[in-house]
């Protein structure tokens, strides 16, 4: 049993340490971009050694794709956590407002963000992260919108509407990411949310 435990401390201890770096990786790229994102910079904001940077990570490379998969998994999750209960309008709400929860998306990850979807154009395991997220996002998304646009609704209809929500949602991130002096957050939640009155029935409420 004290080997098991001391097995699973370690894990613990891991796992802490990969999220401080991927954090530390986050703020840096909100403040110099991907191409100024150095091994040496993060190290030196987190404290650590280049080394143990290494020891997780093979190379920057590496740490991207975690800081991105991070990123895109931990947004999934508050969505999937916050449409577990309630009827389908009240689903679609949550899923809606949990875009831009103050405490998740502010600027520093969507700054990160935004700078690793644009690097994805060009690398092959960003993009296949991106791909991941979105699939995940619209398997989520489109039975909400199913059962409030009514299914008498064309499915094409259906699924061009979830994939303009995501893509307004790309847009306003990378509008908030442009504009860190302006970070408003109700602004673009209240915008979200007049593209989605327009295609569901009932008020949100």
């Amino acid at each position: 049993m004290a080997l098991q435990k001391t097995e699973e401390e370690k894990e613990t201890k891991s796992k802490k340490r990969r999220t401080e770096l991927i954090n530390e990786t986050i703020n840096t790229i909100a403040e110099v971009g991907i191409s100024g994102a150095s091994i040496e910079k993060i190290t030196e904001r987190a404290g650590v050694s280049r080394g143990l940077v290494r020891y997780y990570f093979r190379n920057k490379a590496e740490l991207l794709q975690a800081t991105y998969r991070y990123i895109a998994l931990e947004y999934w999750q508050i969505m999937v956590n916050d449409i577990t209960e309630g009827t389908v309008q009240q689903k679609l709400n949550r899923f809606v407002d949990s875009g831009f929860v103050p405490i998740y998306a502010r600027r520093e990850i969507v700054s990160a963000w935004v700078a690793l979807t644009e690097t994805s154009r060009t690398d092959q395991g960003l993009y296949e992260i991106y791909e991941e997220a979105s699939k995940l996002y619209r398997k989520q998304l489109i039975p909400l919108f199913r059962a409030v646009m009514g299914e008498d609704v064309d499915s094409k209809e259906i699924e061009l509407a979830a994939d303009g929500l995501a893509a307004l949602g790309n847009g306003l991130w990378l509008d908030l990411s442009l504009k860190p002096g302006e970070y408003d957050l109700s602004r673009a939640r209240e915008i979200w949310w007049h593209y989605v009155k327009q295609l569901s029935r009932g008020d949100k409420g």
